[in-house]
């Protein structure tokens, strides 16, 4: 840079006066003269502007861009790497180009290239301020409770907390792992239907033998049970298939002795033999009668029989009932014993109206209202 460039920034510093300057030295840089004491004039330092773009910045922007950023950004920097050395515009750069110190933008603004001293200080302080902020943050991560990797592998880290905390990156790995056993091995929508069967029928096998036992099931049992870990599930099962093959057996040599003794069976025996149908479905011993021997058939129940075995006081059902009443008709003594575990009333008033001699004048009865 000249002598005669030096002389020339240094006559505009001193036709600048401070925030300081005296009143003589502010009165003669109005009047177009320089300040008068060398104190009072308007000083710069080589501070660098709040939001400079970085070199990775500059190298996005373009030629016009760089030329078009805000004056303060302008500032000269000094190349002591090449030949000859020199000052150089800190933004006005490219590809194999450099530009010296002043530069286009820099001549044309003057003095608002540099911060002003004033304004270096404002921002000084706002520096420490933030420094100290900083700091007070930082202070709260020494009283944390330093963590290590019980494998040795990873880094160590801080907890705000006393206790010892698994090492994350390893509980990653160890998700990550257990995610890799399932990947490309997802079950098809057939074995998901088989699971969840499964566990249903767990359920279902625990709430009986919990019925069977006179107990009330927890709630710890449902949830095994419903998630495939209960316990004895498979003996329980194997245990209840045995049950049934042998109430079934009980109720074929019945069946079966039943026929060979009544070849033309009357009401009576009809009758004997549906109990007894009834009690070896239960599970029951055929010497211990379930306690109130009938079951109680209510005065709709009673009107939609007779009406469905054309007798006088009878009223049509509804098709679901006109069904059912209809197929506890069409079946057979071991049919209608089983029907009668869901529908008792129904049952019990086809069986009365089959199988007894007094059944349909009974069913009246309740259908007039005087049962």
């Amino acid at each position: 840079m000249t002598d005669d460039r030096l002389t020339e920034i240094a006559a505009r510093a001193a036709a600048s006066a401070g925030p300081g300057a005296c009143g003589t030295c502010r009165s003669r840089v109005r009047d177009g003269l320089p300040v008068e004491h060398d104190e009072c004039a308007a000083r710069a330092t080589l501070f660098e502007a709040p939001g400079h773009p970085d070199y990775e910045e500059l190298g996005d922007l373009t030629d016009e861009e760089k030329v078009a950023l805000p004056a303060q950004f302008h500032t000269p920097v000094f190349d002591n790497l090449g030949k000859p050395n020199a000052w150089l515009c800190r933004v006005c750069w490219g590809d194999g180009w450099v530009t010296q110190w002043p530069c286009a933008t820099a001549q044309r603004h003057g003095a608002r290239v540099f911060t002003q001293e004033h304004h270096a200080e404002r921002r000084r302080a706002q520096q420490v301020t933030e420094v100290a902020e900083l700091r007070e943050q930082l202070d709260a991560y020494e009283v944390m409770n330093p963590q290590q990797c019980q494998a040795s592998k990873h880094a160590d880290w801080l907890v705000d907390s006393e206790h010892t905390h698994a090492c994350p990156w390893c509980e990653i790995a160890r998700l990550r792992a257990e995610l890799e056993k399932y990947v490309g091995h997802e079950p098809t929508a057939a074995e998901e239907m088989q699971y969840l069967r499964s566990c249903l029928d767990a359920v279902y096998d625990a709430c009986e033998a919990a019925r069977r036992d006179g107990r009330v099931i927890t709630v710890e049992e449902i949830e095994q049970a419903a998630d495939g870990q209960r316990p004895g599930a498979r003996k329980l099962l194997t245990e209840t298939l045995a049950e049934l093959a042998g109430q079934a057996r009980r109720v074929a040599e019945s069946h079966q002795r039943f026929i060979e003794e009544h070849a033309d069976p009357s009401a009576e025996a009809l009758c004997a033999q549906y109990e007894l149908a009834q009690t070896l479905v239960r599970g029951e011993e055929p010497n211990q009668p379930e306690p109130g021997a009938e079951p109680e058939v209510p005065w709709a129940t009673a009107c939609h029989v007779l009406w469905m075995f054309g007798e006088d006081g009878g009223m049509r059902p509804g098709s679901f009932t006109e069904q059912l009443i209809n197929t506890c008709a069409r079946a057979d003594v071991m049919q209608l014993a089983r029907l009668a575990q869901a529908y008792p009333a129904e049952a019990h008033a086809v069986h009365l109206a089959k199988n007894t001699e007094d059944g349909i004048t009974r069913l009246r009865t309740i259908a007039g209202g005087a049962a």
